[in-house]
């Protein structure tokens, strides 16, 4: 499972078992089987986020729906994740403290700070929608635990989160040669995996999202006499790839 969501992606496999209702799962079917029978299928849906939300909210406002996604409405009842996909600042430093602000942490390419936000997540229930056309305002069944930014490069760092919308299943079964997966990342919404069911996930296929998440930087070695004062690293570190399987309940 690790060889298939290496290189900054992000899956998660939530079981919310609580007599088919819990807070932030909502209600669940009480019986049924999905079965996933071809490769590459995109179970969730995708929504950019348009506004940053405050903890203690109960209102989330998101653009139109990626057509990329299995799902591409979003209605009372829905489960989502919201999830912080961009938010970290960086040591812009011409010298060998770039990335990370610090000359031992081999090119890390972000500080370590109050600003390191993205990979924070929740689940929630939708309870209303109002589509305003461009734009669509969420209230929430339950307020918000945490923050969630947008912002634009120009104005420092890029920040940005999306509400992923997650199918609610009893019992779902990935057959053999048959996967999961999801669009990869575009810069606003994509890269993100979620399955949930009340009773039993069973994959006998795969949940493959490799090359999928958050683009990260890809390394060249070369050979020759180097010009100038840059300073560089031919140090591969690849982190950011999650698998996180939750219980809820």
């Amino acid at each position: 499972m690790i060889k298939l969501i290496k290189q900054l992606v992000c899956f998660a496999l939530t079981a919310c078992i609580a007599g088919n209702t819990f807070s932030q799962c909502g209600t669940f079917p009480p019986s049924g089987l999905v079965t996933v029978s071809n490769p590459n299928t995109v179970i969730n849906g995708y929504f950019p986020g348009e506004s940053s939300a405050v903890a203690g909210a109960n209102t989330l406002t998101v653009g139109a729906a990626d057509s990329r996604g299995g799902i591409t409405s979003i209605n009372a009842g829905d489960l989502i994740m919201v999830i912080q996909m961009q938010g970290a600042d960086i040591n812009s430093d011409n010298d060998s403290k770039y990335g990370s602000g610090s000359t031992t942490d081999n090119g890390k390419g972000y500080i370590t700070n109050t600003n390191l936000i993205a990979g924070k997540y929740e689940y929630n229930v939708v309870q209303s929608v109002l589509n305003l056309g461009l734009v669509q305002i969420i209230t929430l069944q339950y307020p918000l635990v945490n923050n969630f930014y947008t912002r634009a490069f120009n104005l420092g760092t890029t920040q940005s989160f999306q509400a992923v919308v997650i199918p609610k299943y009893h019992d779902v079964t990935i057959n053999s040669g048959a996967s999961v997966t999801c669009p990869a990342w575009n810069g606003t919404t994509g890269g993100v995996v979620a399955i949930t069911a009340s009773n039993l996930v069973t994959n006998n296929g795969e949940i493959n999202v490799a090359g999928k998440g958050f683009r990260g930087g890809g390394g060249k070695q070369f050979g020759g006499t180097g010009l100038g004062l840059t300073i560089s690293t031919r140090l591969v570190n690849l982190m950011g790839g999650q698998l996180a399987v939750e219980r809820m309940g």
